[in-house]
């Protein structure tokens, strides 16, 4: 079981947790100024344990794309980890009623697709199959290429909708209950081996020029109004880790 945590479970008694889960999608962000105050903490937690670990932005159509992913990218200090599970981009109607279909389906495509170039890593998508289809995006072939995680909160295991030809993580529900977790606990299984689907690794990478530079200078000649005007400081941060 790979369970969702975010600052509406507080602090997780991970020792009593692990008994229980094979690891966390834990919440990093939300549009451009929430940052979740328990990411971090759930992210060493699961390493320590050597469980499972990816984080997710939730998105918000109506915000600015560029300032959302650097504050998603700030807080995953620049990408996911080897062995860690995709980031994800979390979209879905609470915070995003009233957008127009074509916007979501923009913002979507191009938050995703800014995200791999920016991390070297492919992301995941997080939606419920009445969103992907009241938006469209069930619509939009060239998202079927990015893994799924599906909500659908039934007995039985869902099938992929198109363009996805398979479900890769399943919510099945959001009103579980895990030791160690306050509150209600949205679970999840893994539905492919989790060889296929973690990340293969530590980014950026050891050899110069770092692996987040050149989509970062590619961002900057072909969106000049919409990429940063200096490399990101969680960038620096992680060229100094390196140069240590």
């Amino acid at each position: 079981m790979i369970v969702d945590v975010s600052n509406n479970n507080g602090r997780v008694d991970w020792d009593q947790a692990a008994r229980h889960v094979e690891g966390a999608m834990g919440k990093a962000s939300e549009g451009v100024t929430f940052r979740d105050g328990y990411f971090q903490a759930n992210r060493a937690a699961c390493k320590q344990r050597e469980l499972l670990f990816g984080g997710y932005h939730y998105g918000r159509v109506g915000s600015p794309l560029t300032g959302q992913l650097e504050t998603f990218l700030g807080m995953l200090d620049g990408g996911p980890r080897g062995g860690e599970l995709p980031a994800a981009l979390d979209i879905e109607w609470e915070g995003n009623r009233g957008q127009e279909p074509e916007r979501v389906r923009w913002f979507v495509l191009e938050f995703l697709s800014r995200l791999e170039e920016l991390t070297d890593a492919v992301p995941m998508l997080y939606s419920a199959s009445a969103y992907l289809t009241e938006t469209g995006l069930d619509r939009v072939e060239e998202l079927g290429r990015f893994p799924l995680w599906l909500a659908s909160w039934r007995e039985t295991v869902p099938r992929a909708p198109w363009p996805w030809h398979e479900v890769t993580l399943w919510q099945y529900t959001s009103r579980g209950s895990v030791p160690g977790i306050t509150g209600a606990v949205d679970c999840n299984r893994l539905l492919v081996p989790r060889e296929r689907i973690v990340v293969a690794g530590a980014l950026p990478g050891p050899t110069p020029p770092p692996a987040w530079f050149k989509p970062w200078a590619r961002w900057r000649r072909a969106r000049p109004a919409a990429a940063p005007e200096r490399i990101p400081g969680w960038a620096w941060r992680r060229l100094r880790e390196l140069l240590r």
